[in-house]
């Protein structure tokens, strides 16, 4: 029986299967590359047995409050998915995003330890100044357009939504027939209008500023 060969001069022993792993993590590095990923948690979730939830960012990072029960964080959006650990009543959890679970409920993309893909349930947690704070009157988690995203994830834009929603639905009940017709035309050109925010200098205010145009006009008269 012949004797195993000695490592070659000048190379460590195990230096075969170091090759290996860094020919593996630059595959990885290159596969991120071509898919686009721009964060670690982009490229966490490349790896084996990653969730593949569409999770829709906020503007920016949203505090959230736990409620009076203890929650589960799971590595995806649902009950099925394996436990990462818990958040204990009243404390706080800061959301990078929405997504949409199975069974259409709404989870939230959090920030827990050094886990990059982590996971609550939002209806047992409290946005700033209420649960009620960033309601709109769309569904976040189906918000494509950067101007939802930051009126998803600002509880002044959510709020200026919702007034201009009842603004709106006030006009429109009171102006049947061709006027109504002629409302309608003139929200979807707004809404087009707001949508182009996302390429102003100042796009936050500039969405608020278009929210506070838009409710002024309604205010006063039908178009």
């Amino acid at each position: 029986m012949s004797e195993p060969s000695a490592p070659k001069p000048g190379r460590p022993a195990g230096w075969g299967t170091r090759r290996l792993v860094l020919a593996g993590a630059a595959c990885l590095l290159l596969l991120a590359g071509l898919v686009g990923c721009q964060t670690w948690r982009d490229l966490a979730s490349l790896m084996p047995g990653a969730t593949h939830a569409k999770v829709d960012r906020f503007y920016r990072p949203v505090q959230f409050t736990v409620g009076p029960q203890p929650v589960n964080v799971r590595n995806g959006p649902g009950a099925k998915f394996h436990s990462l650990g818990g958040l204990e009543a009243g404390s706080q959890v800061t959301a990078l995003g929405r997504t949409m679970a199975a069974n259409g409920a709404s989870w939230l993309m959090v920030r827990y330890g050094y886990h990059p893909l982590a996971f609550i349930n939002e209806r047992l947690v409290v946005g700033p100044g209420g649960t009620s704070s960033l309601a709109t009157s769309f569904n976040c988690v189906q918000a494509h357009e950067w101007a939802e995203r930051a009126i998803c994830s600002d509880t002044a834009l959510a709020k200026a939504d919702r007034d201009l929603s009842l603004a709106y639905s006030r006009q429109i009940a009171l102006h049947p027939g061709p006027d109504q017709e002629a409302l309608r035309a003139s929200q979807r050109a707004w809404i087009v209008t707001r949508n182009a925010c996302v390429t102003d200098p100042q796009p936050t205010d500039c969405v608020a500023k278009a929210y506070q145009a838009r409710i002024a006009a309604l205010a006063v008269a039908a178009p």
